[in-house]
């Protein structure tokens, strides 16, 4: 059995499994990597995840590039911020 390589591109292309991201030819859509595949979405409410080959091969070819999301607290996840307090 051959061994499973997704684990190992996801960390070449500076994302993890399971971390949501998009790509600079197709903003509206989703994508992520999971166990043994690339899925992805599209941006409206009830879309569901499905594999995608075309977008996986565009990558790993260098023809476009990933686009991280920017990072937010979930709900209920401790997290530290700065602020100003006092007079100017």
């Amino acid at each position: 059995m051959a061994k499973n390589l997704i684990p190992e591109i996801a960390q070449m292309l500076g994302v993890e499994l399971g971390e949501e991201f998009k790509v600079d030819k197709y903003d509206e859509m989703t994508f992520k990597f999971a166990e043994n595949m690339l899925v992805a979405r599209a941006d409206f409410k009830g879309a569901k995840w499905g594999i995608t080959y075309v977008v996986l091969s565009e990558l790993l070819g260098g023809d476009i590039e990933i686009v991280k999301s920017p990072w937010k607290p979930t709900m209920y996840e401790e997290y530290w911020t700065f602020g100003k307090f006092g007079k100017n």
